[in-house]
């Protein structure tokens, strides 16, 4: 259903929306099926950064693929920063989060929402699972379109491809047009 709706909602992760609606439905546990959808997407999020920020620095001496990587370092730096804020309870509290979210309206969805989030934090290990088996589903997305290029002529290294198409799919999740269409070839 998720993927169906992502052909014509805003972005390649317009149907997260209706999945986590879908999937709400099926469990008296709501926020905890909405949390899983928006998780499974940043996992999946986070793997194309982690991916083509490797494969950047593993390309440094080309200036884009430099500031891929630096981009790359920067984002992941601070999704760590943030993780450790949210789940560590000295700095959740003074870096003013307990407060935020304290003010928040619809208090009992927020605090459904973090104790869902708690859930996950619980089993790290489970994340960093779910991180590297996304890896080859990416793989595979890269080397299509690495196949398509050589099919076509394009005068691309081969390395080259696992920067930009990481930086392509990522532009298509942002919220501009059905399927990021239009987003993603800009940034081809």
């Amino acid at each position: 259903v998720g993927s169906f709706y992502n052909s014509f909602m805003p972005g390649s992760t317009g149907g997260d929306l209706l999945k986590a609606y879908y999937a709400s439905r099926q469990t008296p546990h709501r926020m905890r099926a909405v949390i899983s959808v928006i998780v499974d997407r940043a996992v999946g999020l986070v793997a194309l950064i982690f991916l083509g920020g490797v494969m950047a620095g593993l390309q440094w001496d080309i200036p884009a693929c430099r500031k891929v990587a630096i981009g790359a370092i920067i984002i992941c730096a601070c999704i760590l920063v943030g993780l450790l804020i949210f789940y560590d309870p000295t700095l959740h509290r003074i870096s003013g989060l307990d407060f935020i979210l304290r003010k928040l309206p619809m208090q009992k969805h927020v605090q459904s929402a973090v104790e869902a989030l708690h859930m996950y934090g619980r089993r790290p290990l489970v994340g960093l699972w779910a991180l590297i088996v996304t890896l080859p589903v990416h793989a595979t997305v890269i080397t299509s379109a690495m196949f398509a290029g050589m099919a076509f002529g394009l005068p691309l290294h081969w390395a080259y491809y696992w920067v930009c198409v990481p930086v392509i799919v990522l532009s298509g999740s942002i919220p501009i047009s059905p399927q990021g269409a239009g987003v993603m070839e800009a940034f081809a």
